[in-house]
């Protein structure tokens, strides 16, 4: 009776943690419910690091787009969100994930050479199979990977136009007859390799082979997890009408007036009580 037991409970974790494939988490009659999240930010950069580079503004953009991404990133990671996955091939190949407004003009701090301009973002996620991916391969083939970690990518059709560009993780489950994907982690992609072959689940569009690495997971990552890129809003906000007199200190007063307190004599007290 024990060893039964012993082997019922394995059985059940077995199929509690088994992927779902991949043709199955992207069902068509499964209506389609987007995630977004937004956040205002301040970023700040050291000036001696942007007068080191010869593209100032690309270097504070890059370090803007990152932050953005781990504000609102960890605000979806924070509910973990169940999505129900579209085979649809929107918003098409090569598509832009990355949206920019507005214009860099960072205000210096005193006394320092930091520079800080403030931004408003947005990250939405589409679970679109044309947006979707999975990890292909862990760091050092490891049986599952964390935050830091190194990962090989798969993405199934649309690929980034620039880099970086980043993704959600997500894992496929099952619940009430419905295959969802859970979202637990993000990541960062660093270079596309190239093309891997044709999709064979939903077109005919070859897939590319991708390098990232892990930011951050709720819990560990495995191969065969699904990814979703993510799009990206940002704005660099105006400064305040003469702002630059809000980052100077006040003016010194050329004629200084020393103020000397007065000071009062005081009357001893009586020696004895009458």
């Amino acid at each position: 009776m024990k060893n039964l037991i012993i082997v019922t409970a394995l059985v059940l974790l077995a199929t509690s943690c088994r992927h779902l494939e991949t043709k199955d988490l992207f069902n068509p009659e499964e209506p389609v419910a987007t995630v977004e999240k937004a956040a205002n930010f301040t970023v700040r950069v050291s000036g001696d690091d942007l007068d080191r580079t010869l593209e100032p503004e690309s270097d504070f953009l890059n370090k803007a787009r990152q932050e953005c991404f781990v504000h609102t990133a960890r605000k979806i990671l924070e509910l973990q969100p169940l999505l129900k996955a579209s085979p649809a091939l929107v918003p098409g190949p090569d598509a832009d994930f990355f949206e920019f407004k507005g214009q860099i003009s960072p205000a210096r701090i005193p006394f320092t050479s930091d520079l800080i301009q403030d931004f408003q973002c947005s990250l939405t996620i589409y679970p679109y199979f044309s947006l979707a991916g999975k990890i292909e391969g862990l760091e050092e083939e490891k049986t599952m990977a964390a935050g830091r970690d190194r990962v090989t990518l798969v993405l199934f059709a649309d690929r980034p136009l620039e880099m970086p560009a980043y993704f959600v993780i997500g894992r496929g489950t099952a619940g009430q007859g419905v295959n969802l994907v859970s979202i637990f982690g993000s990541g960062r992609i660093t270079r596309l390799v190239g093309m891997t072959g044709t999709d064979t689940v939903n077109s005919p569009v070859k897939q590319v082979l991708a390098q990232g690495v892990i930011m951050e997971a709720n819990h560990e990552v495995l191969k065969g997890d699904l990814i979703f890129l993510t799009m990206m809003n940002m704005t660099a906000l105006e400064l305040p009408e003469k702002a630059d007199d809000v980052f100077e200190p006040a003016p010194l007063a050329e004629d200084e007036v020393w103020v000397r307190p007065e000071v009062r004599e005081t009357k001893p007290a009586p020696s004895e009580m009458k």
